[in-house]
């Protein structure tokens, strides 16, 4: 691993590593808090929803990667209030223990 850095914006094409980022990170935090039913149904919308976002461009995507391996993104888009303003919808980050030095380098 040489440590490598990337933040590229997200196309339709990423969906699938977009969702497992999501379902993943979503599982690891708050899967516990719910029935097992209702956490796999959360975990699957996750896994399973990113295409579609990334194909209607209304909002923006950015996908980190280390070492080529996507591992984190970010959302965010126009905000309803104010006019011009933006919104930071959601962050996730992989499980992998790679994912370790990532966050040691980019601060949320």
């Amino acid at each position: 691993m040489s440590g490598v850095f990337t933040v590229t914006e997200a196309a339709p094409e990423d969906g699938s590593v977009v969702g497992e980022i999501h379902a993943e990170s979503w599982q690891a935090v708050y899967a516990k808090f719910f029935s097992p039913e209702f956490a796999a149904e959360a975990v699957g919308h996750r896994r399973g929803k990113w295409r579609d976002v990334l194909l209607e461009k209304r909002d923006t995507v950015m996908l980190g990667a280390l070492d080529g391996r996507p591992l984190a993104f970010t959302y965010f888009g126009a905000s309803p209030a104010p006019p011009d303003a933006r919104s930071h919808w959601s962050r996730a980050g992989h499980t992998s223990a790679r994912l370790r030095k990532w966050r040691s380098v980019v601060s949320w």
